[in-house]
């Protein structure tokens, strides 16, 4: 299967805070850099199975996935990672790639585990506008 364009971000589509952060991303990359796909798509988990990421990692819906430069980052590394391909001064939010996984993922985890309660669950993936839609590519 050919790969879409990257960088891709791979996120819980029912998950309120993905959302936020889908918004946040999708109003600041003015360039139209960063993708976006559900994880629960077929081509979220088919793309992630392709790259190596495990199907019951996948299935849990706790992680938050970029694929750049065919690299799979994960969580708190996809969190600041995908910084870095907004404008000035969002960028700079990749410096926190300085922080070890060790000492990062686990207040990743610890977010991800109450994401749900205070952010909320969506009923359904959210819908982009036409102007959006060609940056989501399932």
């Amino acid at each position: 299967m050919p790969l879409p364009p990257e960088p891709i971000l791979f996120y819980d589509g029912l998950c309120g805070l993905c959302d936020h952060l889908v918004q946040f991303l999708l109003e600041r990359d003015v360039n139209g850099r960063i993708f976006f796909v559900p994880i629960q798509s077929d081509l979220g988990r088919n793309i992630l199975i392709e790259k190596g990421v495990p199907q019951s990692e996948i299935s849990e819906l706790s992680t938050v996935y970029l694929l750049s430069a065919g690299v799979v980052h994960r969580r708190s590394r996809a969190v600041f990672h995908v910084f870095s391909f907004l404008p000035k001064p969002w960028t700079w939010v990749k410096w926190l790639l300085w922080i070890p996984s060790f000492l990062a993922d686990p207040w990743y985890r610890w977010v991800a585990s109450l994401r749900y309660r205070i952010f909320g669950r969506l009923d359904q993936c959210r819908i982009p506008t036409p102007e959006e839609k060609k940056r989501f590519l399932a």
